[in-house]
């Protein structure tokens, strides 16, 4: 409860993740605590918002697939009452409307099964591309394999991750890298700012991405 945060020998917290009528955060809050968070709720008691624009990462991601010859792309999220999952969501739709495109995702617990099955279904929809915004790297290549598609060729995949840990695969994907360590380290030194006096808060941090493209979204030679 309250009173177990309010005892803790701790400066100020940092709530990553939180839905969005997070208890936690609400007796976080109520202590009095300095907050830094990644949620979108607007609270004067939050000093430092980690403010990660999620939506460019599906918009980077849905260009570089068009781009490379994708015509039906298809979203794997993780259908959370998160801000990570709503604007991962709203890009998606956005996108799919300006240009005219079928809307198609899945949320990557589709059934309770897993990204496994997310991604059988929108292959099923016709999907030719796909960005998983979860961790999916097996499940995709054995649904492309046991449909005998070619992932670069026929099916073009990119996924979202952080600096260096899909190169861990014999065969890594195209890489939607968002600046994970950049972020982290602002967000502390903007957060010890506003506990020890040296800035006053709401301090927004922001966050960037990049694009690592591999084989995965070559295209049709």
């Amino acid at each position: 409860g309250e009173a177990a945060f309010s005892s803790l020998p701790y400066a100020g917290l940092v709530v990553l993740d939180p839905t969005d009528r997070d208890p936690d955060l609400d007796r976080v809050l109520a202590t009095g605590i300095p907050v830094a968070t990644d949620s979108s709720r607007d609270d004067p008691r939050i000093l430092v918002r980690i403010d990660v624009p999620w939506g460019e990462a599906v918009r980077i991601a849905f260009d570089h697939l068009a781009e490379r010859g994708s015509r039906m792309p298809g979203l794997i999220w993780p259908d959370l009452a998160t801000d990570f999952s709503r604007r991962l969501r709203e890009a998606q739709r956005t996108w799919c409307a300006e240009r005219g495109v079928r809307d198609l995702a899945a949320d990557a617990e589709i059934e309770g099964s897993g990204p496994g099955a997310a991604v059988e279904w929108l292959l099923d929809q016709g999907a030719d591309g796909l960005f998983t915004c979860v961790a999916a790297h097996h499940q995709v290549v054995a649904a492309a394999a046991k449909r005998g598609l070619r992932v670069g060729e026929d099916l073009l995949v990119a996924t979202l991750d952080e600096p260096g840990f899909e190169s861990i695969f014999v065969d890594p994907l195209t890489t939607v890298v968002v600046d994970v360590p950049g972020s982290i380290e602002a967000t502390v030194e903007a957060f010890a700012d506003v506990i020890e006096g040296r800035a006053a808060g709401p301090i927004v941090i922001g966050s960037t991405f990049s694009l690592v493209e591999r084989p995965s979204t070559a295209g049709r030679r």
